[in-house]
């Protein structure tokens, strides 16, 4: 093509945008697939809160143990945990020494009633805690499928948001193995009312636990070491305006995850655990196709998982759509346990939701979606890390594709119909 016939279709396109006949767009190999948008009523809104607030962000291992220690032991008032599993005896001990300092502090505690992995140890836990005189619950059994959600409240002031369970392998012990986690705390009575309203709503509707539910047996403090360095050991503080979206399993976590993907125009990270129910018309289906859609608009993707649970083969579809794929390094990690996605380097998602059908449709899950640069930059750094280290599948491809003489030739032809038919209507005027 000559650069005369170049600008000639420039001059027709932009004759069509004036003469307001409208652009036609032509996008070469684009995907078919289209991110279903449409929600079914949830009984908790969407709601997005624009304000200032402080924030701080941490992960697992660098420095989650100590400052889950610094909130929990700065708690004045009250400490609410709704959570899928603990096993951390030594979270159990440190509620021991909270409780007999502040006798006067408001703890509850709801966890979850069927949560895998950890039957034997939730019940040890909740009859400890319950000997202690501190108020224990199950989720309500036919509620969910899971109660699968990390979060707690405290003071009604602040609002912790956790990928991982109160386990020793999400907040260990200096030196001591670990999986990746991601953590947020944010510190705003109106987000934390938000949180607090699911969890009343929850706990209202909640099993007390009793020695007849069973005492469980005693955790184990045993931990294993590690060399990874912690470079994250330092924890982000922020504070400024920020939009903040809570989002809950099963009522916004789709709508959550698809804001996020269909968002992203130039990056797209995703660190998930696993991909489940691929192929069955689900909610991961919906997922897939908007992470295949943001693929054919031209965004750089990268999705860090778990070699170990990669079921259902997602890194062939990653590979076969071009899309960068990596296994989470086992050397310094038990294992890929974070759910985060962060888009153009404005917004990220830190969340308990897994990429299921249950997880995201039939499990009680809590997250949240920020946006503000600096928080997100703050995750940007740990998920750049975490891919500098991970074990490629399918490296990053850059590809820039000319027009064809087929593609332009098509859109000159259909440009000169339009304009000889505009010009012969304008003379028979």
């Amino acid at each position: 093509m000559t650069g005369l016939h170049y600008r000639t279709i420039c001059v027709l396109l932009v004759s069509l945008l004036v003469m307001g006949i409208g652009t036609v767009a032509f996008v070469p190999g684009a995907a078919s697939a289209q991110p279903v948008t449409s929600f079914t009523p949830s009984a908790i809104p969407w709601t997005t809160y624009s304000k200032n607030m402080n924030v701080t962000t941490f992960v697992a291992p660098d420095g989650s143990r100590d400052q889950l220690w610094h909130f929990l032991n700065g708690a004045q008032q009250s400490i609410y945990v709704e959570i899928f599993g603990i096993n951390n005896p030594y979270i159990v001990d440190l509620i021991h020494q909270i409780h007999a300092a502040k006798p006067s502090l408001v703890m509850k505690f709801l966890i979850g009633w069927n949560s895998l992995g950890y039957l034997d140890q939730n019940k040890w836990v909740a009859n400890d805690l319950t000997n202690l005189g501190l108020p224990v619950k199950w989720t309500k059994s036919t509620d969910f499928d899971q109660a699968h959600q990390k979060y707690i409240i405290i003071d009604n002031k602040t609002t912790i948001v956790q990928s991982g369970n109160w386990a020793k392998t999400s907040f260990p012990e200096s030196g001591k193995i670990s999986n990746r986690e991601w953590n947020i705390a944010m510190t705003d009575v109106d987000v934390t009312a938000a949180y607090r309203a699911v969890f009343d709503y929850d706990w209202g509707r909640g099993k007390t636990y009793s020695v007849a539910d069973g005492t469980g047996s005693a955790l184990s403090y045993s931990e294993s070491g590690s060399s990874y360095p912690r470079p994250f050991a330092t924890a982000g503080t922020f504070s400024g305006q920020m939009n903040v979206t809570p989002i809950f399993s099963p009522d916004t976590s789709l709508q959550g995850i698809l804001y996020c993907i269909n968002r992203a125009q130039v990056t797209l990270d995703v660190q998930i655990p696993y991909f489940t129910d691929v192929n069955d018309g689900g909610q991961v289906d919906q997922v897939i196709n908007a992470i295949l859609a943001a693929k054919a608009r031209g965004v750089t993707i990268r999705i860090i998982t778990d070699e170990t649970k990669d079921f259902e083969n997602i890194s062939d579809i990653c590979v076969a759509n071009g899309i960068a794929i990596g296994w989470q390094d086992t050397t310094y990690f038990t294992a890929e346990h974070n759910k985060g996605i962060i888009v153009d380097g404005e917004l990220v998602l830190v969340c308990s939701i897994n990429f299921s059908d249950e997880s995201i449709a039939n499990n009680r899950e809590a997250g949240v979606i920020i946006e503000n640069n600096n928080v997100v930059q703050w995750y940007q750094a740990v998920f750049d890390y975490d891919w500098s280290i991970a074990d490629i599948v399918n490296p990053i491809t850059t590809t820039t594709t000319e027009p064809g003489i087929d593609w332009v030739d098509g859109v000159v032809v259909i440009a000169l119909v339009i304009v000889v038919f505009s010009g012969a209507y304008c003379r028979k005027k």
